[in-house]
């Protein structure tokens, strides 16, 4: 009954379906839509790429409204890899996922420092030759970019992006789901 609802309801509900067949133990047995919320759901991205096109319109729900940002970079890498990329919330896609692999990676915080500034130079995210740093956010995701003058602008290519409706840009860390600033336009 449950599954065969699905189909007819709204996103609220259509999760509150989903939650349900999780909590009783179902699992699809074929590559539907329905089967590619589901899996979407628990963080699948593995079955949603398997099940291909019927998956895409679960990821870009996940992509836009998931409250778990690295839910929402999962998303986004699988939608990258069912070639159907997706220029928000993450401009730079590539660059999140590097960070968040060093991150995720073993070293100490201070190795993990290095490596960063390493790459966040490499990519043009900031420039310590000109006296600029990084500010960390408290989880030790790259945050801030510090100019000489201490002034402080967010890594807009290493964040989670959404718009408002009055068109202010808020930053979030896809690490911890912090959000950073808000940038009026």
């Amino acid at each position: 009954m449950l599954v065969s609802a699905f189909e007819t309801e709204d996103a609220l509900e259509r999760a509150e379906i989903i939650a349900a067949l999780a909590h009783l133990g179902w699992y699809p047995m074929d590559a539907t839509a329905t089967a590619a919320h589901f899996w979407a759901a628990q963080s699948r991205w593995d079955k949603c790429i398997e099940i291909g096109e019927p998956a895409i319109e679960a990821l870009d729900s996940i992509l836009r409204s998931a409250p778990n940002w690295r839910d929402r970079v999962g998303a986004a890498g699988a939608l990258a890899t069912l070639n159907a990329r997706r220029s928000a919330p993450f401009a730079h896609l590539d660059l999140v996922q590097q960070a968040l692999a060093v991150l995720d990676g073993r070293g100490t915080d201070d190795d993990k420092h290095e490596t960063f500034d390493t790459l966040l130079a490499e990519q043009h995210q900031f420039d310590p030759a000109a006296g600029e740093s990084v500010e960390w956010c408290t989880c030790g995701y790259p945050a801030s970019k510090v100019r000489v003058d201490g002034l402080r602008e967010p890594l807009a290519d290493l964040l989670g992006v959404e718009k408002s409706s009055m068109n202010a840009t808020t930053y979030y860390c896809p690490n911890c789901d912090t959000r950073r600033a808000t940038v009026a336009a």
